[in-house]
This record gives C-alpha cells, structure tokens and sequence, in this order.
C-alpha cells in the first residue's frame, strides 16, 4: 500500500526539457545526412547534364566533320548561332533528287528564360529538290518557327552568364582565324558551359571540343598582270592567281570597256596566259574571274589597262 502512495516520478518540465535535448541531438545527428543527400542530388542532376551536352557535342562534331562534297560548309559563323551543310544520317525519301541526302543544321542558343538557364537548341532543314534552297530559313529568333523542327540539344547553358571564376561571357562557338570571310575558317572551337544547380555545389563546368575543316573548300585569289604585247595587244597572265587546295584553276577573261557583263558568252579568253588583242587602242577595264573545281570564284578588275 506504501508503494502505491509513492509520488517519485519526472516533472512534464524535465519531459519537456528532455524532448527537446533529444530533438537537438537527432538534428545534429540527421543534419550531415541531409547535407549529403542535398549534394549527391545536385551532383546527380550536374553529372546528368554533362552527360547530354558531351552526346550533343560529339554529334555536333561528326556532322562538322561531314562536309557536304565541296559546298560552302559554314553558312553562318555566329558566336551563339551557327549554321551548316552536313549529310542526313536519316534515310534519303523515297524519289528525292537531293543525291547527296544534304541537310542544313543549325545550333543556337535560347537564353528567353534567363542567360543562367540557357538552351542549346538545334534545328534542322531537309529538301528533296536536286538544288540546295538557295534562301535560308529565318533565324531572327532562337528557336525560329521558320525551321521545320527544333530540339533541345543542352541545358542549362550559362555561356551569356557571368557567375563568379568567370569575368566575360564566353562565345559558344570560337572560328579560326576568325568568323568572316566564311570561306576562309579552317577549324571551329565549340565551349559548352553548364551549372545546374545556380549558387550551390558543384560549381561550372566547361565542355570543350573543336574540329579542323580539312575538307573545307577554301575561295581561290584572282590576280593578273597585263604587259603590252604590239599593237592594241596585251599580254594577259593570272599566273599569280591561286587556290588555297592547290587545285587547278578555270579561267575567264573579259573586257568591261567592250561589254558590262562577264559570262561565258562575253568571255574574250580563257586561257591563263593569253595576248588578247582590243578592238580599239587606249585604256581598257580588263576583269578575271577564277573558279576553282568546288564551283567557288573570284575576281579582280583592272580598269588602267593600257593597249597603245
């Protein structure tokens, strides 16, 4: 009976107090677990972007590398938007004249939802025509609803951002030796940074890769001299003309003086080295136009050619 008349026991402050001791120390306890779970998920959702983006630019390397014959390859050599021929790896439709199965790709960035969550977009054009369309889709937006597709290639790209270790935007494509004239890039340099988690760890990541054009079809130089010859006669000589491949060069002679235009009709020799021979003494504007076996020219003008 004495035992049931005890009163020893805790007081609801002692519960209290040790309620909430032992939550302090189950915080303490759990705080590192959850700081690691937080970073292994960032780390994940970091890994996962790398992952995409290298896969996007090692495809955007092989169709760089996949020059369609001796086309002009590079169509535009902007620092965050570029376009290119390249093959289809698709199957080529069934009665399509485009013989080569040549497609134009173009890759740009989309920063519409803020420069530190931008998109690497790509969008593609395919013809069936024997002709490359010679008017290009509009690409005043990236994407533009002028190409016929688009799909997100990369994200979040922060190459227009300007996060702490990094004082300058950084271009996403980089042109050696440089962006114009387009026929004259030999190699292309593609910069791919990422950070998917803003402000917490793990910090940007830069992806790089690049490309040389060794197939690139590079625009010939016209040059000439002209050296009286007799009698309303000059020697013509585009020896100095050249091309960059080393190929053999076409050639087309024509006198503005007599004609404004210079085609094949109105061509005066074709020769490298010719005397052409004026319908009339005095001063002549003599132009060249070279060609080279990709189809590309160019030309220069005399117009101080004189024929005694």
């Amino acid at each position: 009976m004495s035992g049931l008349r005890e009163e020893r026991g805790s007081a609801l402050m002692e519960i209290l107090l040790t309620t909430f001791l032992l939550g302090l120390v189950l915080a303490a306890a759990l705080s590192p677990f959850q700081f690691f779970e937080r970073s292994e998920r960032h780390a994940a959702i970091q890994n996962d972007s790398q992952e995409q983006a290298r896969v996007i630019q090692d495809q955007m390397i092989r169709e760089l590398r996949n020059v369609a014959g001796q086309t002009q390859l590079i169509e535009r050599a902007d620092p965050y938007d570029m376009l290119f021929q390249t093959i289809d790896r698709t199957p080529r439709p069934a009665g399509s004249q485009n013989e080569r199965n040549v497609m134009r790709v173009r890759y740009c960035l989309d920063t519409s939802q803020g420069v530190d969550y931008g998109r690497l977009i790509k969008q593609t054009q395919r013809w069936t025509t024997a002709a490359v369309p010679p008017a290009l889709p509009s690409s005043a937006m990236c994407p533009d609803v002028g190409w016929g597709d688009r799909t997100i290639a990369a994200e979040p790209v922060t190459n227009k951002a300007v996060p702490p270790g990094r004082s300058l935007q950084s271009p996403l494509f980089t042109y050696t030796p440089g962006a114009t004239p387009l026929t004259s890039i030999t190699s292309i340099r593609v910069d791919i940074y990422l950070d998917s988690n803003g402000p917490a760890a793990p910090k940007e990541v830069r992806l790089t890769s690049g490309v040389y054009l060794r197939n690139q079809n590079g625009a010939p130089t016209a040059s000439f001299t002209a050296t009286a010859a007799g009698t309303r006669t000059v020697r013509l000589n585009a020896s100095a003309s050249s091309d960059p491949e080393g190929y053999e060069l076409a050639y087309r002679w024509c006198d503005l003086t007599k004609t404004a235009t210079c085609d094949a009709t109105t061509a005066v020799g074709t020769a490298a080295s010719f005397d052409y021979v004026a319908p009339a003494s005095g001063t002549r504007s003599i132009r060249l136009v070279v060609t080279d076996v990709g189809g590309m020219s160019a030309e220069t003008t005399n117009a101080g050619v004189g024929f005694p």
